[in-house]
């Protein structure tokens, strides 16, 4: 598996990107592959699971790990017994002045995520690409509420 990572300035500070992302109904408002989230409520504590559907009528479940409030987020994804896998991680870097430096790096696994990611790398690229859009979008300060 090769991680595909990109960064971009939010105009936001870091504490308000978490909380956004803190909010499983924002997850399929920025990741342009879930359809539905389910969880116990908001917030991320290592080992905690949701329930994912994405779009291609799969329910997956998606496992916190790594968590540090207002920098870090691991995330992995496992669907079909482990056979679509996929991993990533947040990291949020404070930059003074309210401003954020977010990082996000994925990679896919698994027999069928390995496939999909060596076979469509640029469609898995686009959807990184336009996840990190997609946050900065809903959480920099030119945003809407």
């Amino acid at each position: 598996m090769a991680k595909i990572a990109r960064s971009t300035k939010i105009p936001a500070t870091p504490e308000a990107i978490w909380e956004y992302l803190a909010e499983p109904k924002h997850w399929p408002q920025w990741d342009p592959d879930m359809a539905a989230v389910e969880a116990d409520g908001p917030g991320f504590e290592n080992g905690q699971i949701w329930t994912v559907r994405l779009d291609q009528p799969i329910t997956a479940s998606l496992e916190f790990a790594g968590v540090e409030a207002h920098r870090r987020l691991d995330w992995d994804i496992r669907a079909l017994a482990g056979l679509l896998r996929s991993e990533a991680t947040f990291r949020l870097e404070p930059l003074g002045g309210g401003d954020t430096m977010f990082h996000y790096e994925f990679e896919m696994g698994g027999l069928l995520g390995s496939l999909i990611q060596r076979l469509r790398r640029s469609v898995v690229e686009r959807g990184v690409d336009d996840g990190l859009a997609n946050i900065a979008a809903a959480t920099g300060t030119d945003s809407p509420g």
